[in-house]
């Protein structure tokens, strides 16, 4: 590592453990690499999955001071109502916190702070005036998620909202990355769009990477067989793509193949995912392990709506030799040869019919898998992201 024996301070709007998300997995691997040469402090939220003694403690062995911060879901709910109108975006005004700021303010009167990294564009109020270097770590442009997102809503009061967030959070980003010195996101559409918010900014990409030891094809190879979809089941786009799994693609699937199962695999259901299991549509909940899912189907269904970022998911399945179909959207940032590393489509009945090919052409299934599985290799490994991410540091730094 280029850049060694600094005191950085790291926040964000998810604690980095347990690792559930694609967020936090990137959080978790970018601390573990900052921690070698380094002194972290992380101060994060602590929200949707409890952040338990034994968390903390990993962390802590990994050479990382972590303090969550419990976010009273009900108290953010009536902050963003009450100080957007008047004040920042919806999802900056969420995390509003006096805790959250006295700790802050606690680590820096304690310590030297010689950089700060903000993940995600919530918590940036926080840290924007520090004085030191700051590296906004954005991830996706969000004025850009919302308007993509609100356009293809079919509900007139979350269309409403999502339209305003976006012209809020368009003003916000252009102002916000004047504070930072350095500004990455995951897409080449990403970082042109928040580019063209502020055309003076630094911005750069830093994509994501799989755990390539975790996420392979099975020791023994196999036959594969059947659809999969992963994805955590409380999101509102991976919703949008099970439906339309189950509208408008599965049907014309089983037309040809009417004993081809559908399995749904991911955490926190609702209770409408219990309702649509049947002989064709399996579900399968907060699974300890989703790698076994990955490794024995032959398809990884993926036909993603709207939205910004990169999709963790996507790449590893692809990872695990699972041939993609997806759109163009769901492999924005992945950059994969469709074709030769997975599929791109928007028709649904093109995704069908490519589904229908891979699930009766075993060939084609482990030639595709290979092919997926050496790109990753080749573009997502984690060490080729900790590359990129120690010379960014590097050159802003110095």
């Amino acid at each position: 590592m280029s850049v060694k024996g600094k005191n950085i301070l790291f926040t964000s709007a998810h604690f980095p453990y347990p690792l559930i998300g694609g967020d936090r997995i990137k959080q978790y691997h970018i601390l573990k690499h900052l921690a070698k040469d380094n002194n972290v402090f992380v101060v994060a939220f602590n929200r949707k999955y409890p952040v338990k003694r034994e968390d903390i403690k990993h962390l802590f062995d990994l050479g990382i001071n972590s303090y969550p911060v419990d976010l009273s879901i009900p108290k953010a709910l009536i902050n963003a109502a009450l100080h957007s109108p008047f004040g920042n975006p919806l999802e900056i005004e969420f995390f509003r916190n006096k805790l959250f700021k006295e700790i802050i303010k606690d680590i820096i009167r304690k310590n030297r702070i010689d950089l700060v990294i903000n993940y995600f564009l919530r918590t940036t109020e926080y840290v924007k005036k520090i004085k030191c270097k700051k590296y906004l770590m954005a991830e996706d442009c969000r004025s850009y998620y919302q308007k993509r997102t609100y356009r293809v809503s079919n509900n007139l009061m979350e269309k409403i909202i999502r339209f305003y967030e976006s012209i809020k959070l368009r003003k916000y980003e252009s102002d916000i990355t004047r504070y930072f010195d350095l500004t990455t996101l995951v897409s080449e559409e990403d970082r042109d769009e928040m580019q063209r918010l502020n055309p003076s900014a630094n911005i750069n990409i830093l994509s994501n990477g799989v755990d390539t030891e975790k996420f392979k094809p099975p020791d023994i190879p196999k036959k594969r067989n059947e659809l999969v979809f992963v994805g955590k089941l409380d999101v509102w786009v991976n919703n949008l793509m099970i439906e339309r799994i189950i509208t408008k693609i599965l049907p014309q699937i089983l037309k040809v193949l009417p004993d081809t199962v559908f399995h749904i695999v991911g955490a926190n259901p609702q209770k409408k995912h219990f309702k649509i299991h049947n002989k064709n549509i399996a579900l399968h909940d907060n699974v300890p392990n989703i790698v076994p899912y990955l490794q024995d189907t032959s398809v990884f269904l993926h036909p993603h709506i709207g939205g910004s970022g990169i999709q963790n998911k996507l790449m590893e399945a692809m990872s695990c030799g699972c041939p993609v179909i997806t759109t163009n959207s769901g492999a924005r940032g992945i950059n994969f040869t469709d074709g030769h590393d997975g599929f791109i489509f928007e028709d649904d009945a093109e995704i069908a019919r490519q589904a229908i090919e891979l699930l009766t052409n075993e060939n084609l299934v482990h030639k595709i898998g290979m092919n997926a599985r050496n790109f990753i290799l080749r573009e997502h490994s984690w060490e080729k992201i900790y590359k990129t991410l120690d010379t960014l540091l590097e050159e802003l730094i110095k």
